[in-house]
């Protein structure tokens, strides 16, 4: 596995139903021997835990409509590049989430 396709499935690894998924083994093995994507890896994992505790913690409060939509806004410029950095775009978005929020 090269670094790009690790970059573009890494945040599908324990998403059933994905590509990520299927390719789980081949991507641990990579960033076992890949300084930049094991860092990516644990930031990745790391984000997801954050998400989650704040999921858990806050569940059952509602964001502003208009926060969805940023988020899946940034989520897609990401996607394609135009928002630079996936793991930056993804802290802006949550932090932005997260005022909206409280």
């Amino acid at each position: 596995m090269q670094c790009v396709e690790f970059e573009e499935i890494v945040h599908d690894l324990d998403r059933p139903g994905t590509h990520g998924v299927s390719l789980r083994e081949r991507a641990l093995a990579h960033a076992e021997s890949c300084a930049h994507c094991a860092r990516l890896l644990t930031e990745t994992e790391s984000l997801d835990q954050a998400l989650h505790a704040i999921a858990t913690t806050e569940g059952e409060q509602e964001a502003p409509a208009w926060v969805e939509s940023a988020l899946l806004r940034e989520f897609r410029d990401a996607k394609t590049g135009a928002a630079g950095s996936s793991m930056r775009c993804q802290v802006r978005a949550v932090t932005a989430s997260g005022t909206a929020v409280w």
